[in-house]
C-alpha cells in the first residue's frame, strides 16, 4: 500500500503511474549521478503522476475520496510519499500540484477514481525533517508553567540536533521523556534545552529548530489528527485496528462534520459534540407539536407563548453539546475515559481553525445552561504532538477570567503550561546543514 501523508493509495486498484522526474534526468544524462547533480537539473517541475481507484464500497470509498480531496486542497506541504513495509523507488517528499477525485460512475458512489500530479521536493537523502517553533505566552487559569516548551517527534528518529537558523550553529539534542502511543513511541524534546535559547521572553530570536531524520511511516504515526466520527463510536469497525477505519480524517477547516469532532495525538483524545436540536422561535416563526407526537429539544429560544402550539408533548432536556476525553493507557493497551466533574456547562459550537502535522486548534464556545442569561465563553483548544494535556487559551476577543464552573470542568485535561510552542513541521536541505 502506498501512502501520501496519511491518505491511502491502494496499489491493487492503481491504474497508472508515470515518473516524469526519471524522464527528465534520463534526458539530461545524469540518471545515475548523485543527489547534488539531481538537484541542479530539477529546477523544472519534477512530477510524479499517480492514478487509481477506491473500490471498497460506497461508505469507505466515499470517505477515503473525501480525505484525499481535502488533503489536496489543504495548506499541508512537503508531504511524504511511501510504502509502509517495503521500498519504493519514488519515495520522498512532494507537493500536490493537481488532484482530480470523482465517482467512477455518475449515479453510483461505490467506486471513486483519483489522479494526482505531484511535484518532487526531495528525499531523506537530500533533506532533514525539522520542527520550527514560534513560541508565545498565552492566558488561562490552569497554571503558570513556563518551563520546557515540549516538542514531540517519533522515538525512532535519529540524528536529532538543535539548529540555529541564523548562524547555522548546531548541537546534539537529547530527549526529555519517551511517551508510548497506540502505534509508536514519541520522544519529547524541550525547546529551551538549546544552549543559546533562554526564554522567557519567548520572542527571543532565533528560536531553535529541531532537525532530525525519520522513516516516513513513523513520522505520520507521531502526529496529530482531527477526526469526524461520522456517528460511529469506534474509530475502527468493532474496535479492531485490523478492520476498516470508520472515523474520517479531516484536513480542511471547512469540513462539514457529520459526527463528533475528535482531536487526537495518540496520547489524549478530546471529543467535542456541538449542541443540537435547539427550537429557535426568536425570528417570529411558529412551531406546532402535533397531537400524539413527542418532540425533544435541548433548549427553547424566543417567545414560546406567542409562537408555540403544543398539541402533543414537548420535552426540553438540559443536555447541550458535550465534551469528553480519553487517555492512552499503555499498560492495558486501551483508551481510558478521563473522569470530568459534573458541570452546568456544555458545548455550543466547535470551530476548527488550524489543522497541521504537529498542532491542531479548535475554538470551542461553551454555554452555561443553568444561567438565566445562558452565559457563553470561548476557549481555544490546542493539541500538539507529544503533549499529554490540552492547552486551553483565552482568545484575544474574549473577556477573562475563565468562569469558575468551566475551569473546574476542564481542569483534569488542562495543561498547566502558559506557553504555546506554536510548532510546525518543515524540511531543511542537508546542503544547508552541512559544514
Amino acid at each position: 500500500m502506498k501512502y501520501l501523508y496519511n491518505a491511502s493509495l491502494p496499489e491493487a486498484a492503481q491504474t497508472d503511474e508515470r515518473d516524469r522526474l526519471g524522464q527528465q534526468l534520463a534526458k539530461a544524462g545524469v540518471l545515475n549521478e548523485d543527489s547534488a547533480v539531481v538537484e541542479s537539473v530539477a529546477s523544472e517541475a519534477a512530477d510524479l503522476s499517480l492514478e487509481g481507484e477506491y473500490r471498497w464500497g460506497e461508505d469507505i470509498s466515499s470517505m477515503l475520496a473525501t480525505e484525499l480531496d481535502e488533503l489536496a486542497d489543504s495548506s499541508l506541504a512537503k508531504l511524504p510519499l511511501f510504502r509502509r513495509e517495503e521500498s519504493y523507488s519514488n519515495a520522498g517528499y512532494y507537493e500536490i500540484e493537481r488532484a482530480d477525485i470523482e465517482p467512477l460512475h455518475a449515479n453510483r458512489r461505490d467506486v471513486w477514481s483519483w489522479s494526482l500530479s505531484l511535484t518532487f521536493v526531495g528525499t531523506r537523502s537530500t533533506h532533514f525533517r525539522a520542527i520550527e517553533g514560534n513560541p508565545r505566552q498565552i492566558e488561562h487559569e490552569f497554571g503558570n508553567d513556563l518551563d520546557t516548551v515540549p516538542i514531540g517527534v517519533p522515538a525512532s528518529a535519529s540524528k536529532a540536533q538543535w539548529r540555529n537558523p541564523k548562524t547555522g550553529e548546531r548541537e546534539l539534542a537529547g530527549s526529555i521523556e519517551t511517551r508510548p502511543t497506540p502505534t509508536i513511541d514519541v520522544d519529547v524534546y524541550g525547546l529551551s534545552d538549546a544552549s543559546w535559547y533562554d526564554p522567557p521572553p519567548f520572542d527571543e530570536d532565533p528560536v531553535p529548530m529541531l532537525v532530525y531524520d525519520v522513516d516516513h511511516a513513523d513520522e505520520i504515526q507521531a502526529g496529530v489528527r482531527v477526526y469526524d466520527t461520522r456517528r460511529h463510536d469506534k474509530k475502527f469497525m468493532d474496535g479492531d485496528r485490523r478492520l476498516p477505519r470508520q472515523w474520517q480524517t479531516v484536513h480542511s477547516t471547512e469540513h462539514d462534520f457529520d459526527g463528533t469532532v475528535v482531536l487526537d495525538n495518540g496520547l489524549i483524545r478530546l471529543y467535542l459534540e456541538e449542541e443540537t436540536d435547539v427550537l429557535d422561535l426568536s425570528d417570529g416563526g411558529s412551531h406546532t407539536v402535533e397531537s400524539g407526537e413527542t418532540e425533544h429539544y435541548t433548549r427553547l429560544v424566543g417567545d414560546s407563548d406567542s409562537h408555540l402550539d403544543v398539541q402533543g408533548e414537548l420535552r426540553l432536556t438540559a443536555d447541550p453539546g458535550y465534551l469528553a476525553a480519553e487517555r492512552w493507557d499503555a499498560d492495558n493497551e486501551d483508551w481510558v475515559e478521563v473522569e470530568l466533574p459534573g458541570s452546568s456547562w456544555g458545548v455550543l459550537d466547535v470551530d476548527v481553525t488550524e489543522i497541521g502535522m504537529v498542532r491542531d486548534v479548535a475554538q470551542v464556545t461553551f454555554i452555561n445552561t443553568t444561567s438565566g442569561d445562558l452565559d457563553l465563553f470561548a476557549l481555544n483548544a490546542i493539541l500538539q504532538a507529544g503533549h499529554e494535556d490540552v492547552l486551553w487559551e483565552v482568545p484575544d476577543g474574549e473577556q477573562g477570567p475563565i468562569p469558575t464552573g468551566l475551569e473546574t470542568w476542564l481542569e483534569p485535561i488542562a495543561s498547566s503550561s502558559i506557553v504555546d510552542a506554536n510548532a510546525s513541521k518543515t524540511l531543511v536541505s542537508r546542503s544547508g546543514v552541512r559544514r
